[in-house]
């Protein structure tokens, strides 16, 4: 039987980055996973509502069927209304989309006041999206507070309060 810490099903609790698992410590009552992939993250959390955002319909069909509420959408045309998300992630997305700016504006838009938003960075030699830690830093303030930030020499990570 499934336990569950902080909000995270410890059964599944692999799936879920060191950092978040360590630091979500409330059960959110609207969860968006922007990005979500294959829906490893935003099916493992707890939430009263969970909502994944992924623009590739394989994965959009896959989320589905792990019993997730999923949007087929970018990151920088978010569908919904201002100040609705406790939790937003952005894991592993920042170097993927067209519009940086545009993305963190929109993520921003998004969460409520004093919401977390975990950003990630993994340098997948995508050409120009690279992006330098100062650069991260930098995403990471145009949603808000960064509170907590690990790095390592392939990637970076950020937990930031809406502010």
């Amino acid at each position: 039987m499934a336990r569950y810490i902080f909000g995270i099903c410890s059964s599944t609790s692999r799936t879920v980055p060191d950092l978040i698992r360590r630091t979500l410590c409330f059960r959110p009552d609207i969860l968006i996973d922007v990005g979500a992939g294959r829906g490893d993250k935003v099916v493992a959390l707890q939430a009263r509502f969970k909502i994944a955002v992924e623009p590739h319909m394989p994965f959009t069909r896959m989320i589905k069927a792990r019993g997730v509420d999923v949007v087929c959408a970018v990151a920088e045309y978010l569908p919904f209304r201002s100040s609705v998300a406790d939790v937003v992630l952005f894991w592993n997305v920042i170097m993927f989309v067209v519009d940086r700016d545009r993305a963190l504006d929109e993520i921003r838009r998004v969460a409520k006041p004093n919401a977390y938003v975990y950003i990630a960075y993994f340098d997948v030699a995508t050409g120009n999206h690279r992006l330098s830690y100062s650069e991260f830093l930098q995403c990471c303030r145009r949603v808000g507070t960064i509170l907590v930030t690990r790095r390592s020499t392939d990637s970076y990570q950020a937990l930031v309060t809406k502010s």
